[in-house]
């Protein structure tokens, strides 16, 4: 799938302790892509589960250095916007948006990373 650069695991394993569970996550998603893989790791991962996970990722790239040079899942992005003050809606139509995009592109360039900034289908790279 040439034109698919990131993987989402879009799945958490119900079958494992929480605190282990995006360890297994990222795990399947390791042995099974060659992509970046893209994940929030989860808010009870500890600073050591998110370590381990940097660990898996450089042991499949083929150390830490190769990870830098490559980074798999350091990837950049938002899906920012603005929100309307008088109801609270997110309003993804804003004419804000973009420019806030824009914004997070070029962050991801200068830091020299993989960016995946969310805009309705279209991506900006």
């Amino acid at each position: 799938m040439p034109n698919i650069h990131v993987l989402q695991v879009m799945v958490s394993p119900g079958d494992v302790p929480d605190k282990v569970a995006d360890h297994f996550k990222f795990e399947a998603a390791f042995n099974n892509t060659t992509k970046h893989v893209s994940n929030c790791i989860g808010p009870i991962t500890s600073d050591d589960g998110a370590r381990d996970i940097v660990e898996m990722a450089a042991t499949k790239v083929g150390g830490k250095d190769e990870l830098r040079k490559r980074p798999i899942i350091v990837l950049y992005g938002s899906v920012a916007s603005v929100m309307d003050l008088k109801t609270g809606i997110l309003p993804l139509g804003a004419p804000e948006r973009p420019n806030i995009q824009v914004g997070v592109v070029n962050l991801a360039r200068y830091y020299g990373v993989p960016q995946g900034v969310i805009s309705a289908g279209h991506n900006p790279d």
